[in-house]
C-alpha cells in the first residue's frame, strides 16, 4: 500500500477529533495493521497499534486509494 493515497471521509474525520486520533496514528495502523477482517459492504476492518493505543479502522479499498469509513478507540 505504499504508492496509495489515503482518504479521510468527513465521518472519519470528526470521530478521529472527537476520539483524539491522529491522521498519522490512523495512516501508520493502515500501513503496519496487526490485523484485517472483511466487514460488510465490501469494507474491512484494519486492527492495529499506535502511539500506544489500539485502532479499529474501518474502510473502503478503491483502485488508486483507500477511504477511511471510521475510526474507533479500543482499550
Amino acid at each position: 500500500m505504499t504508492n496509495t493515497g489515503i482518504c479521510f471521509s468527513r465521518h472519519a474525520r470528526r470521530q478521529m477529533k472527537w476520539r483524539k486520533v491522529s491522521m498519522e496514528s490512523v495512516e501508520e495502523v493502515i500501513r503496519n495493521p496487526g490485523r484485517e477482517t472483511q466487514s460488510v459492504k465490501g469494507r474491512f476492518n484494519i486492527w492495529g497499534r499506535s502511539d500506544d493505543i489500539v485502532l479499529k479502522v474501518t474502510i473502503i479499498k478503491e483502485v488508486d486509494r483507500i477511504v477511511v469509513v471510521t475510526v474507533i478507540r479500543r482499550r
